[in-house]
């Protein structure tokens, strides 16, 4: 019972992390594309 509920906990906490990083990866291809289209207008 206490090994599934520390598994249950690492995956939650794996998935918000997947979560988190996807964004930030969202985050930064945003910023590169904005970065390119800045350089580019110029």
């Amino acid at each position: 019972m206490c090994l599934l509920y520390v598994i249950t906990i690492e995956f939650f906490a794996f998935n918000q992390y997947k979560a988190m990083w996807r964004k930030y990866v969202e985050i930064q291809m945003e910023f590169l594309t904005l970065c390119k289209f800045g350089f580019a207008s110029n």
